[in-house]
């Protein structure tokens, strides 16, 4: 039980790629995250509708209405793909490879 405690335990976690990343860049990314140890458990293409980019927008990004209806039209006006990933430490390591944001 105690060794079960003290080891890192692996994390589900979501991560979003943006329309221009699943057009130009998906393979790419797809191949950081298998070397970085990454397991893709689930994928979605989709199109985003325009209450769930508001639901995901920080407070930050609300505040500058400008900026936001201009994120909102870029992420609804082309498929998005959602990939559920599972690594130990996942939002950490996703942090350290993409950053906290990946415009």
């Amino acid at each position: 039980m105690q060794t079960m405690l003290s080891e890192a335990r692996p994390l589900t976690t979501i991560l979003l790629a943006k329309p221009d990343v699943v057009s130009k860049h998906l393979g790419k990314l797809l191949r950081k995250l298998q070397q970085e140890g990454f397991t893709l458990v689930g994928m979605r293409l989709c199109m985003l509708t325009t209450d769930t980019v508001k639901h995901m927008m920080t407070v930050n990004d609300k505040e500058n209405v400008a900026m936001l209806d201009l994120h909102i039209a870029y992420l609804t006006t082309r498929p998005s793909l959602v990939m559920c990933v599972l690594r130990e430490n996942a939002i950490k390591h996703l942090l350290d490879l993409l950053g906290p944001e990946d415009p």
